[in-house]
């Protein structure tokens, strides 16, 4: 995936991100690809592991919430990073997703930001004219 897939947000003390794309399901692939990249760089993170996430929420904007904090939880506590998002389904107010990364490797991954949460604040996800947008605050 290009790198231009996401819009970095000026925030103050934070960093941010902004996402467009044709469906929801493209919206969260491309929310969960940028997270891992504001952490270490995507060229090198290889596919090697694949982990099922599933999680329930009450709205599209908390449903992506909670899936960067699964990852974020997985990358916390086992060191493990998740770029690639291989399946994705939605059904009533959850998601299941199976993703595809690699643990880090200190030698191999030089980790950019350390994140430390992802909030509410400005928390944003909808679809105007058949374009799904996101906006994501993350506490680092």
């Amino acid at each position: 995936m290009a790198r231009n897939f996401y819009q970095l947000i000026d925030h103050t003390a934070d960093i941010g991100i902004e996402v467009t794309a044709h469906t929801k399901g493209e919206l969260f692939t491309k929310a969960a690809c940028a997270f891992c990249d504001l952490i270490c760089n995507l060229k090198t993170v290889r596919p090697v592991v694949e982990r099922k996430i599933a999680v329930i929420r009450d709205n599209p904007a908390h449903l992506l919430q909670a899936l960067l904090n699964e990852l974020l939880y997985l990358f916390e506590t086992k060191h493990e990073l998740y770029p690639e998002v291989v399946r994705l389904n939605f059904k009533d107010n959850g998601l299941t997703a199976v993703v595809r990364g690699e643990k880090i490797d200190p030698a191999r991954h030089e980790i950019k930001t350390g994140i430390k949460a992802v909030t509410f604040h400005q928390l944003e996800v909808k679809e105007e004219g058949g374009v799904w947008k996101a906006r994501v605050i993350f506490d680092v």
